[in-house]
């Protein structure tokens, strides 16, 4: 944008010039900035020409001195002001003054930026920082005043005052005719009288305060104060106790209040403790997850805004030229106040979890928006140019007669000012004309499909497609209470067991997780209902999704907004179907945790595989600032279940390979541990300082050593604590494991933890839960075989890489230089046999994928026999912690049994076998067996038409192999 220009001084500007003398009405004629300065001030600002002529002394030192030529130095804003108001200066010339102060800069401000010299960002700050100066020493001085009145030195007034910044002030967006929104709140605090004048001295000093600010005097005013944001709005007491206001949001607080809470900022008096109190305050600002209610409430935010809106246009318009429609460039469609609501909008939904995202000023929010994906990137442009653009026409608007407007003018000369002012020199009316409907335009487009109502037409790129449940479902709902024709539908359609989904189809028609209060949203379940059971009906096992969807709904309960994100993403359904439909595991998570839903709408979670280093950056997103332990540990653990459920969800769809599942939930669990650590530690050692990470290590042990982890996999640990160069004493790490145990274990409200097993530790549960390497490498000099064997899965997963290496070189010691006992064959079939009697607890009527013969065990102890047998003096995979790792290595060298290779694909099919049927029936333990029907019933790539037949393809040859092997002994290892 060019600068205004007018060159020629109008009888405006010859006013301000009469109170120069000769020389110096010279001397500003011959500097041709200071005449441009003079000239475009005058044109285009009368009520601050006017201003000027009657203060020749703040004239002079803008356009002799020229000193609008630099900005104003924000840091210095409090010493000009003093200067100009001096010590005690009384209130009369604490008026006087602050008025001066503002004078001088605005007019300052208002020539640099009619002229180009000054974008929005420093205005916008600039103005800010003339009101957060004037209302600090204001409040300085209406303690004074009230100590003086009541006879009280400042410590004895019983309260420490807070002036709390609400939005444009808060935001730091002020505008040059701005009211100042604010909340005075106070702070009591105990004194030595019993009986101190809190609220009669907290309502003098503020109504000093707004005296001193709003008061019109002949020099006018500073800003106008606004305070119906305060608690309770204009009924509410003028000054508020900090206890008070907590009480008033925390249990009566409305969704305008969270709206206008977004832009709060302590900008006078004790910030800390109003800092401490927006921080209490952002649990109900931000929720944690995603409330659908909460949707509900933004619309009808949104909707009283548009019966605002479209009121204030009537009576703009009833006034206005018939020829040119009113414009408010803030209130009417496609205005500033859209642009804002459409941030603030986001910010409220996905705030809660991203703390990041909570940006008071417009345009950095849209800014981490568009960072994190929730909006376009071009959305985030065009919307960020729309507001500079209409700000920058308020601003105009503003500065001819610094009147708190923003209605582009009647007449054809004025539009035309108007237009050369924002760099439209030629035709400016209509060049103004056509760039601010297309701002106004994209904007208008985006606020419409801001939480638009499902159903209320397409719209460009829209890709939702008509759910138009089949005829079927219409007649099965219409026919409910007749049982034998709902039975027969339900048979015909593919349900077994059309009883049960009959009673679960009358469940939620009866809608008793819907209280009378929310009857209206019986008509979105009434259209989503049809479609949600016609989805449960296209799945693999119809009868399981219907009952988790019933069972889900009722979970869910009555946060009614729920149907209608289920009517704005009808992709939701299909997932959820899916789910219901394949996975009593997911589904069990997301109903025993419901809150956790809006990960499958979280376009964050859409990444098909995520690596361990994408996993900490988005987990550091998602606790953000976050100071509090609790809000951090429960952050964690649905982060963790999050993820769970989107690699579930993967895996489901058949999207991600068995080494993708298990490397992507071994990943996920060390992240998990190392945020938790951090976090444990800080509870254990408060204050304490520690570089990088707690020197406290965990090796991981079993499956999660061999990165081989399942859905509710436990995690077998092994602590230790190198005593050489540790800043922890053995005590002080043994309470930091405990606690490090306990929070990823604890029963949280934000999902299921992870089960720790330390028991390979030396010595079992009886020994020290936190060992030393010494004493590691003490006990493994005579341990028994199988604990040897164990150490062969033994990898760092947490702590000092170096403590890490020596402690694998200790296991290796202990498994490798030792000689294998003459009866070690005999020894490991021995202790496989009593795991499948005391653990596997088998049945000959159903198949344990781990402890029956040819099961994932006995091709684990082969590969771990075979690796004691030939990695002592060889490496090149040999002592892989993982087993397909070794078995390929061992394959590639030609050690162990003829047919080993066969075993590879083997064990991969019965991983994939087992995974998928402990995601879809939700069994644990080591006794889980599973029956032929359910194994038959496998949709699974991997295993071919028929998944029994090749499940027991694949265990024949492992236990021919085991057979061979262990009943043969180390004769047949080579």
């Amino acid at each position: 944008m060019g600068p205004f220009s007018q060159q020629k001084l109008s009888d405006r500007g010859e006013i301000i010039l009469s109170q120069f003398s000769a020389a110096e009405r010279e001397a500003l004629l011959r500097n041709p900035s200071a005449v441009q300065a003079l000239s475009t001030l005058a044109a285009f600002s009368p009520a601050l020409t006017r201003a000027l002529s009657v203060r020749p002394d703040t004239a002079k030192w803008l356009l002799l001195s020229r000193s609008f030529e630099n900005p104003m130095v924000c840091e210095d804003a409090p010493t000009i002001l003093l200067g100009l108001v001096g010590e005690k200066p009384g209130f009369e010339r604490l008026q006087t003054g602050l008025r001066l102060f503002r004078l001088q800069e605005i007019s300052r401000l208002a020539v640099r930026d009619l002229t180009g010299r000054a974008d929005l960002a420093e205005v916008v700050e600039t103005l800010t920082t003339v009101a957060d100066a004037c209302l600090n020493l204001a409040l300085e001085e209406a303690i004074r005043l009230a100590c003086e009145k009541l006879d009280r030195a400042p410590d004895q007034l019983g309260l420490r005052p807070i002036i709390m910044g609400m939005g444009k002030l808060g935001a730091r967006e002020l505008n040059y005719s701005s009211d100042v929104d604010l909340i005075y709140f106070f702070q009591p605090v105990p004194t030595e009288d019993k009986n101190p004048p809190v609220q009669q001295a907290a309502e003098m000093i503020f109504t000093t305060v707004s005296r001193a600010m709003s008061e019109l005097t002949e020099d006018g005013l500073v800003f106008r104060i606004d305070l119906d944001l305060r608690p309770g709005g204009k009924d509410g007491d003028q000054a508020q106790s900090l206890e008070s206001a907590r009480k008033h949001y925390l249990a009566l607080g409305q969704p305008w209040e969270r709206l206008a809470l977004l832009k709060a900022r302590p900008v006078a008096g004790d910030l800390e403790a109003g800092r401490e109190l927006i921080s209490d305050l952002a649990p109900f600002v931000f929720r944690r997850h995603l409330d659908y209610t909460a949707i509900e409430e933004l619309k009808a935010l949104k909707a009283r805004f548009a019966r605002e809106r479209n009121a204030r246009v009537a009576r703009i318009s009833a006034g206005h030229s018939r020829g040119r429609p009113a414009v408010d460039v803030k209130l009417s469609p496609g205005g500033i106040r859209e642009v804002e609501f459409f941030a603030q909008a986001l910010t409220l939904t996905f705030g809660g979890r991203l703390s990041h995202l909570r940006r008071p000023d417009t345009l950095s929010s849209l800014k981490a928006l568009a960072a994190e994906g929730i909006i376009t990137q071009q959305d985030a442009d065009e919307l960020s140019s729309a507001y500079i653009f209409l700000r920058t026409v308020e601003h105009r608007l503003q500065l001819k007669e610094m009147t708190r407007t923003q209605l582009l003018p009647k007449g054809l000369p004025a539009m035309e000012t108007l237009g050369r002012s924002m760099g439209h020199e030629n035709e400016p009316v209509k060049k103004f004309d056509k760039e601010l409907h297309a701002h106004m335009d994209r904007v208008r487009i985006r606020y419409d499909q801001l939480l638009a109502e499902p159903g209320g037409g397409d719209r460009p790129g829209d890709k939702r497609a008509a759910q138009v449940p089949p005829g079927w479902v219409t007649r099965l709902l219409d026919n409910l209470d007749d049982e034998e024709f709902s039975l027969k539908i339900l048979a015909d359609v593919g349900f077994f067991r059309p009883e049960s989904a009959l009673a679960a189809c009358r469940n939620i028609r009866e809608e008793r997780f819907l209280p009378d209060r929310l009857a209206r949203y019986r008509r979105q379940l009434e259209r989503l209902m049809p479609v949600m059971i016609a989805e449960t009906a296209s799945t693999p096992d119809p009868d399981r999704a219907i009952l988790h969807l019933e069972r889900f709904l009722t979970s869910v309960g009555p946060k009614a907004g729920f149907f209608v994100l289920l009517e704005e993403n009808p992709q939701l359904v299909n997932l959820l179907a899916v789910l219901f439909g394949a996975s009593d595991y997911l589904s069990g998570v997301l109903i025993n945790h419901p809150g956790i839903l809006d990960s499958l709408v979280d376009r964050r979670a859409a990444r098909l595989v995520k690596t361990k280093p994408v996993m900490f950056e988005d987990l550091n997103t998602v606790l953000g600032v976050e100071d509090d332990p609790e809000i951090q540990l429960g952050i964690i653990r649905r982060f963790k279940n999050d993820e769970i459920l989107r690699i579930g969800l993967y895996d489901l769809l058949g999207e991600l390979s068995l080494t993708e599942v298990q490397d992507q939930l071994t990943d996920l669990a060390e992240v998990v541990m190392t945020r938790t650590l951090v976090l444990a530690a800080g509870q254990v050692f408060p204050g304490r300082e520690f570089p990088g990470l707690p020197p406290l290590s965990a090796m991981g042990m079993g499956k999660f050593g061999g990165r081989e982890l399942s859905y509710g996999s436990d995690l077998d640990l092994i602590f230790v604590l190198g005593l050489g160069r540790s800043s922890l004493k053995m005590e002080e790490a043994v309470r930091l494991a405990q606690r490090l145990t306990s929070y990823l274990s604890l029963p949280l409200e934000h999902g299921p933890g992870y089960e720790i097993d330390s028991r390979l530790r030396p010595s079992g549960t009886s020994g020290p839960l936190v060992v030393n390497p010494a004493a590691f490498a003490k006990y493994h000099q005579n341990s028994q075989i199988w604990e040897r064997q164990s150490l062969l899965k033994m990898r760092p997963v947490l702590g000092p890489k170096s403590l890490g290496a020596r402690m694998r070189r200790l296991a290796a010691r202990a498994v490798f230089e030792q000689e294998l006992p003459a009866d070690a064959v005999s020894q490991i079939d021995r202790l496989r046999q009593r795991m499948a009697v005391e653990r596997g607890q088998l049945n000959p009527d159903t198949i344990n994928l781990k402890f029956s013969p040819g099961g994932l065990v006995d091709v684990e102890f082969i590969t771990q026999y075979l690796q004691m047998v030939h990695a002592r003096n060889r490496t090149g995979g040999l002592r892989a912690t993982s087993t397909r790792t070794a078995l390929r290595a061992l394959v590639r060298h030609g050690l162990g049994p003829e047919g080993l290779a066969e075993l590879i694909p083997a064990y991969e099919l019965i991983s994939r076998v087992a995974n998928r049927l402990n995601l879809i029936y939700a069994r644990s333990g080591d006794a889980t067996a599973y029956t032929a029907e359910e194994i038959g019933s496998l949709n699974l790539a991997v295993t071919g038409p028929d998944p029994l037949i090749s499940l027991e393809e694949a265990m024949d040859k492992v236990r021919r192999i085991y057979d061979d092997l262990f009943s043969s002994g180390a004769a047949h290892a080579g």
